[in-house]
């Protein structure tokens, strides 16, 4: 897959930085087209309330001012992170349901560039990344509102287990695997999940090798750790900066009530990760 269209949602905060950097990034390596696209939302019209109706027009003009605020401050963030470079850009500011505009966009998109959901969020509330990953069947790069990483793609780690969501996100990271430095895949209790074969991790190494991708097979087996800690604690140990993994192998609602790899991944992460779904 060609990389010629990538998407970064960016808001007035600074976690919108390194989301822009990395999107940056991936447009200069592969003569991608980036879009930045900022999501206004309505303003917020409270229930009616016979006290407070002489009001409303002010508080809806109070909140459209810091709506139009946050999008030229987003907007700015986006200039000052493109302004030295020769790449092909586009801006967007659009107005609607956050969660829908952003899911409208990403359809068009080869990658997207999202933040890791923040439970302290402002007035957007977007149902990011789950949203994008659910409805879109495009993969997400969700960067971490705490990056404990300084590079971007060149020691990447990929959470293998032999099933369809980690299969395709290896196909949609293939670029980016291509040109790291090191890839290494990992799967933990390979003997527990799918068919892996006699040397675990081996026959997607040599699908990789034809590729052109150099990946190390790197199984592990433990009864000390769950799946989703021995892979956050690998990444850790490694020095990894982008981790690749299949998104939500159980239903949303089985993770959301029983714990999950991606939703732990989610919540815990403090590297970017592509997943796909």
């Amino acid at each position: 897959m060609a990389i010629k269209d990538i998407l970064v949602h960016v808001d007035s905060t600074a976690k919108s930085d390194l989301r822009l950097k990395i999107g940056v990034e991936l447009a200069e390596r592969n003569e991608a087209h980036l879009v930045g696209l900022h999501a206004k939302p309505y303003p917020y019209i409270p229930p009616a309330a016979p006290d407070l109706s002489p009001i409303y027009g002010e508080l809806i003009d109070d909140q459209q001012r810091l709506i139009d605020q946050d999008a030229e401050a987003a907007k700015k963030r986006f200039d000052d992170a493109l302004r030295h470079t020769n790449i092909s850009q586009e801006w967007r500011a659009v107005t609607g349901d956050p969660s829908e505009v952003i899911r409208r966009h990403a359809r068009y998109a080869d990658y997207v560039i999202v933040g890791q959901n923040n439970a302290e969020a402002d007035r957007q509330a977007v149902d990011l990344p789950e949203g994008i990953l659910l409805t879109t069947g495009r993969p997400a790069i969700v960067v971490p509102n705490n990056p404990n990483v300084k590079t971007f793609g060149r020691n990447v780690m990929v959470a293998w287990d032999d099933g369809i969501q980690a299969t395709r996100a290896i196909h949609d990271a293939m670029p980016i695997l291509q040109a790291a430095e090191n890839v290494t895949v990992l799967a933990v209790n390979p003997a527990d999940t799918g068919d892996h074969g006699a040397m675990p991790c081996a026959d997607i190494c040599h699908h990789l090798a034809r590729h052109g991708v150099k990946a190390y097979a790197y199984p592990v087996t433990t009864h000390e750790f769950t799946t989703e800690h021995m892979i956050l604690k690998r990444a850790f140990e490694h020095g990894i900066d982008l981790l690749v993994m299949g998104a939500y192998g159980h239903s949303r609602m089985r993770e959301f009530v029983f714990g999950g790899v991606t939703a732990h991944v989610l919540e815990h992460m403090q590297l970017p990760v592509l997943m796909s779904h």
